[in-house]
């Protein structure tokens, strides 16, 4: 039956009909820690002789319930201790579990008839009832109420994807011996926030062993640092309200400066802060080799709808791939929300008769009329073109012909075609990558454009590179090509940074914390790699590109503060950026999580920037005042104190989203925090998170650009071929991976990059039915040969256990799709650069507020002067930023690579 029905789904894409799914291939949604490991950790580990080892605080299962013994149903009230975590449950008949997830097969056929598919269904238990006593935890905890949303929610997830006689109805399953009952509970004031929309098809789980890359080897495999061979680096990071600039000279000498974002001209800041590394550095613009860039000018451009006018090509009726989506709503329980408005207006779509099939077959042949017809009525009135044809991933003739009839009848007109963008199956998230790509191209390429001329203006000769959405650097010439890989450039620096500096001091399991002047972005890493996925979304749109898994929330130093109309405090999204600013700066109107921070006492008020920044203490005083102190009926410095505490637990909540929502226990990580206002919040959210240790780099305010010198080349393609794994047809295979190895190569040569590049090999897998993926390392090779089918299904196997709980014998495994990265190594970077011992501390007063408002007396250090053994409450003064360390905390290390902080009882 499994053969019929991948038989079925392989035969054309986009059928309206939408076939039951058998009940045992549900969608699923990860609940474990232990991810695959990625092929080039493996090598590190073998080069290091360790093998994989399991992850600390493994989570403890359960007995699986076998098909006589089915998981007790959800809501049932037992007098006995159930097992680890609550067994999953079965929604009641007619009840979907969990929301809708978007259709995953909008690229197939119509598949085996119902009949097909059908299966008996398990005999009706009769559900157990029960008026009196507890619902009960393992060890006879009792079930914390707080949490009854998100375990239900995630109850639900686990039986996604099970047979029906394993999705309860049945006596608790029996926990294993000696498994612990920790409870993981959630605020029901955080659940909107903590809402994990559901893993997108085909999400990365990677999963890293304790420590599973050595100090110094590149955060993707590659050795990392500034490009290879050259020397005199700047790095540069423009975020709403600062840019922050490195200069890794050749003598290993690390510059580092910050200044004043210019939201109006983002480039004005851009050369500023290079002319301020320049004089510093005592360096011309023609000793520079290289600037790589970390931008959010792609991801602002799509959140405010400042895009081009995209027109768009579909084969002949399917013009509404767009309009109709997966169905998925992004709050499922408010009817009454409006429908985000579609990229490309309907009447910008227009159908061409053409087919091709799913085995690159030509069904019906490219109607070239057709095509010259729709350019011709586009033409004023778009931007851009796209053409998204279907199973184009299987042959791109039809859409390169398209292509080029449009650009001789639109000349000028930049096109872009799915089938180069994202060569993967489904048609709505490819469609959405495409037009998200085209829509982009004007603006981007003409701000790289821009950059690019500036630089040459003064002098500049060098390469200009960007930061990609998977911790790459790429040639300007391929980022002005492909603008949608950088919708997560800037949030993507910081956390090569992160996972870097955290292997360097010891800690290769830690949350990322980068709070900046309008955002904050929080990331998970483990074994000293970030997690990574294969489906991102932007403004509700899928992505079918990989990226590092960053989770954004609108919560910064700049984010203003409110008390609205119930009488609630609020914090963000809302911001004041870096024009006006907080009050505090001058010129802005309104109070901020800054000008809380000044009235506490917190920052000095001397001003940021080592000075060059001045602040008005009194305007800010008057702004908390105003519009917190006075509606709430509370004094300045008990009002500033609710800011902050409301802005640690929103920044809180969101690093539980990446951690205790997706079943991990964050007590084990450290919590590594940077970004200008990171460290002022990093041990409040520590004490809150249950996390012992804190580490700030020597740079907080600065990490990211430093993650950008880190960056390796790097260029990730992928084809989707849908094959039994054990009746692949190998030469089809070999000749697959062979154009994806010359595609990889020849983007990033022909865009200027010398280098030959490390090539490795990974493929999508699913057992034959399933509607999601797991990505497996193949080979360092680039070759799938026969002997590795066995070992394939065997690290599936185990991958699918670790991610879901569980795994299918029997069930045929199914190749999806291959994709090839290529990298070109890095040099090392030196964080301690430039920095020599530590002088004789001098410390001085200086009276504020704790966290609660009651009056303390704060110790007062420069970080040049920071010591082991320096206690709380304190302040460390420094250029980037200020690190707040309560009462409670002391200082562990303090030297070149950074500050760890520790809570006094460890």
């Amino acid at each position: 039956m499994d053969a019929r029905l991948h038989a079925a789904a392989a035969r054309g894409e986009g059928r309206r009909a939408a076939p039951r799914i058998p009940p045992w291939h549900r969608r699923e949604r990860p609940a474990r820690r232990h991810q695959p490991l990625s092929a080039l950790a493996a090598r590190a580990l073998r080069r290091r002789g360790r093998g994989h080892r399991a992850a600390r605080g493994a989570r403890p299962r359960g007995l699986r319930a076998g098909r006589r013994r089915p998981r007790p149903r959800r809501g049932a009230r037992l007098g006995a201790a159930c097992g680890r975590r609550r067994a999953a449950a079965r929604p009641r008949p007619g009840r979907a579990a969990g929301k809708p997830g978007p259709d995953p097969h909008h690229d197939r056929a119509r598949r085996t008839p119902r009949a097909a598919v059908r299966r008996p269904a398990p005999r009706r238990r009769r559900r157990r009832r029960t008026r009196a006593g507890r619902r009960v935890r393992s060890q006879g905890r009792p079930r914390d109420r707080a949490r009854a949303p998100a375990a239900r929610r995630a109850g639900r997830a686990r039986a996604r994807g099970r047979p029906r006689h394993r999705q309860g109805g049945g006596p608790p399953a029996r926990a294993p011996r000696g498994a612990p009952g920790r409870r993981t509970a959630l605020r029901t004031r955080r659940r909107a926030l903590l809402r994990p929309r559901r893993r997108g098809r085909g999400a990365v789980l990677g999963v890293s062993p304790r420590g599973g890359r050595p100090p110094g080897a590149a955060v993707n495999g590659a050795v990392n640092g500034a490009a290879a061979g050259a020397r005199n680096v700047i790095a540069v990071d423009i975020g709403g309200t600062h840019t922050d600039a490195a200069l890794l000279a050749a003598d290993g000498t690390l510059h580092v400066h910050k200044v004043r974002s210019t939201p109006a001209d983002p480039g004005l800041a851009l050369v500023t802060a290079v002319d301020g590394l320049l004089e510093r550095s005592g360096l011309a613009p023609g000793d520079i080799t290289a600037v790589v860039h970390g931008t959010t000018v792609a991801t602002n451009a799509v959140l405010t709808g400042d895009h081009a006018r995209v027109g768009l090509l579909v084969t002949a009726g399917f013009e509404d791939i767009l309009e109709i989506g997966t169905q998925q709503r992004p709050d499922l329980y408010d009817p009454w929300r409006p429908k985000a408005a579609a990229l490309v207006p309907r009447e910008r779509v227009h159908g061409v008769r053409e087919r091709t099939g799913s085995d690159g077959s030509v069904v019906t042949p490219l109607a070239e009329d057709d095509v010259r017809r729709a350019a011709r009525a586009l033409a004023g009135r778009v931007d851009a073109v796209a053409v998204v044809f279907l199973f184009s991933f299987a042959d791109a003739a039809h859409e390169r012909r398209a292509g080029a009839l449009v650009r001789e009848e639109l000349p000028g007109v930049p096109v872009t075609l799915s089938s180069s963008v994202a060569a993967e199956f489904r048609e709505y998230p490819r469609a959405a990558t495409t037009v998200l790509n085209a829509a982009l191209l004007p603006r981007t390429g003409g701000y790289i454009a821009r950059l690019q001329a500036r630089l040459r203006e003064r002098g500049f000769g060098g390469a200009f590179q960007l930061m990609t959405s998977t911790g790459g650097v790429i040639p300007a010439a391929l980022a002005t090509r492909l603008p949608v890989a950088l919708l997560v450039s800037g949030p993507a620096a910081g956390a090569v940074a992160a996972a870097e500096l955290g292997l360097r001091l010891g800690e290769p399991d830690v949350v990322m914390l980068d709070v900046g002047g309008t955002s904050a972005d929080v990331a998970l890493i483990e074994g000293g790699l970030p997690r990574r996925r294969y489906r991102g979304e932007v403004a509700g749109l899928p992505v079918a590109l990989p990226q590092i898994d960053v989770l954004p929330i609108g919560a910064g130093g700049g984010s203003l503060a409110r008390v609205d109309a119930f009488g609630s405090l609020r914090v963000g999204p809302e911001s004041a950026g870096a024009d006006p600013g907080p009050a505090a700066y001058g010129s802005g109107p309104h109070a901020t999580v800054t000008d809380a921070h000044l009235v506490r006492g917190s920052i000095d008020p001397a001003g940021l920037l080592g000075g060059a920044l001045p602040l008005d203490a009194e305007r800010a005083r008057a702004a908390i005042e105003r519009d917190v102190a006075g509606p709430l009926g509370l004094s300045a410095e008990a009002a500033a104190a609710s800011v902050i505490r409301v802005a640690d637990g929103l920044m809180a909540d969101a690093l539980r989203a990446v951690t205790v929502a997706r079943g991990i226990d964050v007590r084990g990580h450290a919590l590594l925090a940077f970004g200008g206002a990171g460290p002022l919040h990093a041990c409040a959210i520590a004490e809150d998170l249950g996390v012992a240790r804190v580490v700030v780099p020597r740079h907080p305010g600065l990490t990211s650009a430093l993650g950008l010198l880190m960056g390796e080349g790097r260029h990730d393609v992928g084809r989707t071929y849908v094959a039994p794994l054990r009746a692949l047809d190998h030469a089809r295979v070999d000749a697959l991976i062979g154009e994806l190895v010359d595609e990889a190569t020849s983007l990033l040569r022909g865009a200027g990059v010398a280098d030959a590049p490390e090539l490795s090999l990974d493929a999508d897998l699913r057992y034959a039915g399933q509607a999601y993926e797991l990505t497996i390392p193949v080979s360092g090779a680039c070759a799938l040969r026969r002997e590795d089918t066995e070992r394939l299904e065997t690290a599936f196997a185990e991958a699918h256990r670790a991610a879901y709980g569980h795994a299918w014998d029997g069930v045929p495994v199914e190749l999806v799709t291959l994709r090839v990265r290529a990298v070109v190594p890095r040099a090392a970077v030196d964080w301690a650069a430039g920095h020599g011992p530590p002088r004789a501390p001098v410390w001085r007063r200086r009276p504020g507020w704790d966290a609660t408002g009651t009056p303390v007396e704060y110790t007062v250090v420069e970080r040049a002067d920071v010591e082991p053994g320096l206690c709380g409450p304190a302040i460390v003064r420094q250029t980037d930023t200020t690190t707040l360390i309560p009462r409670g905390w002391r200082v562990a290390r303090a030297d070149g690579l950074g500050m760890v902080i520790e809570r006094e009882e460890n």
